[in-house]
């Protein structure tokens, strides 16, 4: 039964979603379990899961789940807090390409460049295209 639920989480996010159906499949699974108060499908038990397989179908044949039309005040909170962490972590990825394009002009690309000119041009455009990509505006 439980692949069967899945089977319709997948229908409904497919439904729901025009380009981004695993972020709509995550978002319905994080649903489903809140009504099923599990915190994953595998600890719901057979009624759970039958109670689960009702609330999707019913929302595969719109009469439930439909998209909010402004964002709860909890939902911009949680996608502030994952905003921080992403910056947080592109300005580490940043602050470490830009380590490595150092080190690499003056240890690594001198002696990468005498042995292997075509490794060193894709490892430098590469670690380039990383350290130009990490910046956090």
């Amino acid at each position: 039964m439980a692949n069967l639920l899945e089977g319709n989480i997948l229908a409904l996010a497919n439904k729901r979603s025009k380009h981004h159906m695993s972020v709509e499949r995550a978002k319905i699974g994080e649903e489903v379990n809140n009504y099923l108060g599990v915190s994953k499908l595998d600890e719901a038990t057979p009624a759970q899961l039958e109670k689960g397989l009702i609330f999707i179908q019913t929302a595969l044949e719109g009469e439930y789940l439909g998209r909010a039309d402004s964002p709860t005040s909890e939902y911009v909170a949680s996608m502030e807090r994952r905003i921080e962490f992403y910056e947080y972590n592109m300005k580490l990825i940043h602050s470490h390409t830009t380590a490595m394009k150092r080190d690499f002009e003056d240890a690594i690309f001198p002696t990468l460049k005498t042995t292997n000119p075509r490794l060193y041009g894709i490892a430098r455009e590469r670690l380039h295209v990383a350290h130009m990509n990490s910046k956090v505006y």
